[in-house]
């Protein structure tokens, strides 16, 4: 079991804390050669696998996430004002007078200035993610469910009566795909092309534990 940090931007945030997101995918580095056509998982290591091209098994590529990790979130969040003058890497949790999270609606007073994801410590992380699942694949293959588990907020169009349809509502009476809301995810965070450069994906799957990691660990 490893702990990892994980970064989520503040809609990804909320969505696990709706329960709506219980799935991840991040992009497989580096990218493994032409004409792969699949991954196996190696029969000694749980964070290898092995890529076949030709009908023949490459070599081992490692993967920074196997079942049973655990991911602490990374978001966006803000201390007190006072803290402001401070690095993250130097603020005392034991003086700290709030942690505010910018997923959440915030006070108009008190709060300091937002800082980014990627300098949030280990001990201000609200979420921690218990991986069940991993498996890489190719972007463009994700699945409907899959899309819904990406946090996809789907609702029913009332199209077929007694069937919840997997919709989304992007507009005043316009509908897409889970699928295609994923694709156009998937852009806005990488930039245009990336869905269709289609590249390998680790695909993880998780719990979601309302609370942070250190406290997981006391309450087992």
């Amino acid at each position: 079991m490893t702990d990892l940090p994980i970064i989520f931007n503040a809609p990804m945030a909320r969505a696990i804390i709706a329960g709506t997101k219980t799935q991840t995918r991040r992009a497989l580095k580096p990218q493994p050669p032409e004409r792969v056509s699949c991954f196996e998982p190696h029969p000694a290591f749980p964070n290898e696998l092995i890529p076949w091209r030709d009908g023949e098994p490459l070599h081992s590529h490692v993967v920074p996430y196997a079942p049973g990790d655990r991911l602490w979130v990374r978001e966006g969040y803000a201390l007190h004002r006072i803290h402001d003058p401070v690095p993250p890497r130097r603020v005392m949790p034991s003086l700290l007078r709030g942690v505010w999270y910018l997923a959440d609606p915030l006070p108009k007073f008190q709060i300091g200035k937002g800082r980014p994801s990627i300098h949030m410590p280990r001990w201000a992380s609200r979420l921690t993610l218990a991986v069940t699942d991993v498996r890489v694949e190719r972007l463009n293959d994700i699945r409907e469910e899959d899309a819904l588990a990406e946090g996809c907020p789907a609702e029913d169009t009332g199209a077929i009566p007694g069937e919840v349809q997997l919709m989304v509502r992007v507009g005043a009476g316009r509908y897409v795909s889970p699928r295609l809301w994923f694709h156009r995810l998937w852009d806005e965070l990488h930039g245009p092309g990336a869905w269709d450069a289609n590249p390998w994906v680790v695909a993880i799957t998780f719990d979601v534990h309302h609370c942070n990691i250190d406290a997981m660990e006391k309450a087992a």
